[in-house]
C-alpha cells in the first residue's frame, strides 16, 4: 500500500534540518505553495536563489532562502518536488485580474474563482472589523470581532484544505511514497485526503519538530491560543463556550507579547519555539478578567513594552 505523510510545520528556519530529513525519505514532496514559473529554474541552478526569493512576496525571507537551498539538495538527490496549493494559485489570479482592471463582477462570472473570492472577502472584512475594534472599542466588542474573524478564517481554511486535497488526490495516484507539506493549522486537510485516498493509502500525520518541541517544552506540539481558537472553529464553526472566550482573550495578550521578527540564531537552534513557549506559559496564567485589564494597558504599545507591562502585572 502506498504511504502518505502529512507533515505539519511552520515557516521558520529552525524547522528545516528536521524537515529535510523527513522529505528525503519520500519519492515525491508536495509543497504548500502555488506553482511559480521560477521554481524549476531555481531548483536546477538556472536561477539564483536570491533572485528567486526576491521575486516572492514572502513574510519570511531568510526561511525562504534556506528552504530553497534545502530543496535544491533534495532535487539533486532525485526527490521529486511539486508545488500544489490551488487556493493560493486562484487568489493570485484574482489579484492579477484586479490589477489588469477587472471588477468584482468579472470575478463573480468565473465559477472557479467565486468560492475563493467569497472566502477571502469575508475573512478580510472581519479582519478589518477586528483591527478597527481593537484600536479602541470595549473589550467585549473586541472579543466578538476576534471570534467573528476566527470563524471566517476557519471556513477559509476548510475551503483551502478541501481544494488542496482534491488536487493532491489527482497527483497522489502516481507515487508510492508521498510527503505533503502542511502548515500546523491544516488539520482539516487530513480528513479531506482520507475521504479521497484512505482506501488506497496508509495516511500518517507527522510533526517534524516534535522532538525539538518536546526537548524545550515537554510537549509533542506547541499551539498558541489564537491558533487553538481557529482550529476549534474549523472542526465546529458554531462552537461557543467559556473556553472559546478564554482562548480569544488570551490570544489578544499572546499576540502582543510574541516576537514578531524572523529569528535565526546560531547559538540557539529553536528560538521561535522558546519564545512561543515563554509567551504561552505567560498567558496560561491569565483569566478573562486579567486579559481585559491587561489589554487596556497594552493595546497601543509595542512588543517589548507589552512584555514589560504583562510581567509587572503578574508579579503583583
Amino acid at each position: 500500500m502506498a504511504t502518505i505523510t502529512i507533515a505539519y510545520s511552520n515557516h521558520r528556519a529552525e524547522t528545516l534540518p528536521y524537515t529535510e530529513k523527513a522529505m528525503a525519505r519520500h519519492q515525491v514532496v508536495f509543497l504548500e505553495e502555488a506553482p511559480d514559473p521560477g521554481f524549476g529554474p531555481m531548483l536546477d541552478g538556472r536561477l539564483a536563489v536570491d533572485d528567486y526569493v526576491a521575486e516572492l512576496d514572502t513574510e519570511y525571507p531568510e526561511f525562504s532562502r534556506l528552504s530553497c537551498r534545502m530543496l535544491r539538495r533534495l532535487h539533486a538527490k532525485g526527490t521529486r518536488l511539486e508545488q500544489v496549493e490551488p487556493f493560493v494559485a486562484r487568489l493570485i489570479q484574482i489579484h492579477e485580474r484586479f490589477a489588469s482592471g477587472q471588477t468584482p463582477g468579472d470575478i463573480m462570472g468565473d465559477a472557479g474563482l467565486v468560492p475563493v473570492y467569497a472566502a477571502e472577502k469575508e475573512a478580510t472584512r472581519t479582519l478589518i472589523d477586528f483591527y478597527g475594534s481593537a484600536a479602541g472599542q470595549p473589550f467585549g466588542d473586541v472579543l466578538a470581532a476576534l471570534k467573528a474573524f476566527a470563524v471566517a478564517d476557519a471556513l477559509r481554511f476548510r475551503l483551502r484544505d478541501r481544494m488542496r486535497a482534491e488536487a493532491l488526490a489527482r497527483r497522489a495516484r502516481h507515487f508510492s511514497s508521498i510527503y505533503i507539506e502542511a502548515g500546523t493549522m491544516h488539520l482539516w486537510l487530513r480528513r479531506c485526503i482520507k475521504r479521497r485516498l484512505g482506501g488506497l493509502h496508509d495516511i500518517r500525520s507527522r510533526h517534524p519538530m516534535a522532538a525539538a518541541v518536546r526537548a524545550v517544552t515537554g510537549r509533542s506540539y506547541l499551539m498558541g491560543p489564537g491558533d487553538e481558537l481557529t482550529l476549534r472553529y474549523i472542526f465546529n464553526p458554531r462552537a461557543e463556550s467559556s473556553t472559546i472566550d478564554l482562548l480569544a482573550a488570551r490570544s489578544l495578550i499572546f499576540n502582543k507579547i510574541l516576537a514578531k521578527t524572523e529569528m535565526v540564531n546560531a547559538a540557539d537552534d529553536c528560538p521561535h519555539i522558546r519564545d512561543e513557549w515563554r509567551a504561552l506559559k505567560t498567558v496560561n496564567r491569565l483569566q478573562r478578567t486579567d486579559c481585559e485589564t491587561l489589554f487596556e494597558r497594552i493595546r497601543g504599545v509595542g512588543t517589548l513594552p507589552a512584555n514589560a507591562l504583562v510581567a509587572a502585572y503578574l508579579v503583583k
